[in-house]
């Protein structure tokens, strides 16, 4: 069995205008390699938790955005929700089911770390108020793919994900609708 952790704390301190900045982030993620168990499972389970504006009146700055943000560090659904005010769990695992191919699924939950502060999106684009809902649970996905290694160059990957909304997301306007994704990806690598 091998493991592996990371950790990061992140936290941004100075001035915004002419208020304040006061905003952090922390996560954390750590996995184990059974390598010398039958499909070579890894088992994952990530976690991060970012700040959000605790008053909308109090005018420093309070939520986290990320400079550089990952389009993808949330799951496959790119027009879910990102890291700023939020709260999310990340369990994995994977398999590899041969030489050549292997499975994987991952299941995302997210929650606002502040009930004052709304929603945004991965970009760190501000998507909906928080002013209509005390709700802290946004919603949930999961998301499973498979990848077929065909030759040293060519990797095909099948990609499924479904996004179940939470309370904060069917009270705020637009209601929010569960949503399914499908895609297939051929890679080529020189």
């Amino acid at each position: 069995m091998t493991g592996h952790s990371v950790k990061k704390e992140i936290c941004k301190l100075g001035t915004f205008g002419s208020s304040g900045l006061v905003a952090w982030k922390v996560a954390e993620g750590t996995s184990y390699a059974f390598s010398r168990v039958r499909l070579r499972p890894v088992v994952s389970v990530q976690g991060a938790i970012s700040s959000g504006d605790a008053n909308p009146a109090d005018p420093r700055l309070q939520s986290f955005y990320p400079l550089f943000p990952k389009g993808v560090y949330y799951g496959y659904m790119l027009f879910t929700n990102g890291s700023v005010n939020a709260v999310v769990a990340h369990p994995s695992v994977s398999f590899q089911l041969s030489p050549t191919v292997s499975l994987s699924g991952d299941t995302f939950a997210f929650w606002r770390t502040s009930t004052n502060d709304g929603l945004y999106s991965q970009s760190g684009a501000f998507q909906r108020t928080g002013q209509t809902s005390e709700a802290r649970y946004i919603g949930a996905e999961g998301d499973l793919g498979i990848a077929w290694r065909v030759d040293s160059h060519t990797t095909l990957q099948l990609l499924t994900a479904y996004y179940n909304v939470g309370p904060y997301l069917r009270q705020t306007e637009p209601p929010g609708k569960n949503a399914k994704y499908v895609s297939i990806t051929a890679a080529y690598k020189f």
